[in-house]
């Protein structure tokens, strides 16, 4: 299995390693309504280098050296993310994403995250349209068990009404075993789906509470 310190885990799964997971949150929506909302998740390890999920597939070509610190890199590819058009031309987007994903881990307490990514917005009617997202993040133990960790995303992008969005986000994970772990979180968006031509469902803050199983 993976490590149950979450700093040392890597960006991919252990070889035969199973994760079972379920998120749920509560959002505001564009519209001003709330919303709760569930995200189950589940992951394989084909090999110590290629996991398989529920959003993709990950590949890590380069490992960290046995010490367990220094830089790690992998990228993914698979479903990135559904832009809901509730006008009468019904011009739904699903993004198709890829990115190179990289992992520092600088102590057992403390790693530094970053990604690139690009992801294509399939339109069902129009011309479609993409984006570039830069990510950093960070990791750090406030103890044994209990692990925070933040992250920002710039988004660049092409052919939308705005030229450009953040996103940012705040958890807070407890290593309940070396099996289990339980979380929170807090996000905010400031990509305007109505400016863009999309539902005014779309959430654009959010808090959380997640748990998922390792075997």
């Amino acid at each position: 299995l993976s490590p149950e310190n979450p700093i040392q885990r890597a960006t991919v799964l252990a070889d035969g390693e199973v994760v079972l997971g379920l998120a749920a949150g509560y959002g505001e929506e564009q519209s001003g309504d709330n919303e709760v909302f569930f995200a189950p998740m589940v992951a394989y390890g084909i090999t110590e280098n290629l996991s398989i999920g529920t959003y993709g597939a990950r590949y890590r070509f380069l490992a960290r050296d046995t010490s367990g610190l220094g830089l790690e890199l992998s990228s993914s590819i698979g479903l990135a993310g559904y832009l809901d058009d509730e006008s009468d031309l019904d011009d739904d987007a699903v993004g198709w994403g890829a990115d190179i994903t990289g992992k520092y881990v600088l102590s057992n307490n403390t790693a530094l995250t970053f990604s690139a990514a690009y992801v294509l917005w399939d339109q069902e009617e129009s011309d479609n349209k993409s984006s570039y997202n830069l990510s950093l993040g960070v990791q750090q133990n406030l103890s044994d068990k209990v692990t925070v960790s933040a992250s920002y995303t710039y988004t660049d992008l092409k052919d939308f009404v705005q030229d450009n969005s953040y996103d940012a986000s705040v958890g807070l994970n407890y290593s309940l075993s070396k099996n289990t772990d339980l979380g929170a979180f807090v996000s905010t968006s400031d990509f305007d789906a109505v400016k863009n031509g999309y539902s005014d469902e779309s959430i654009d803050k959010a808090v959380g509470v997640y748990a998922s199983y390792r075997f």
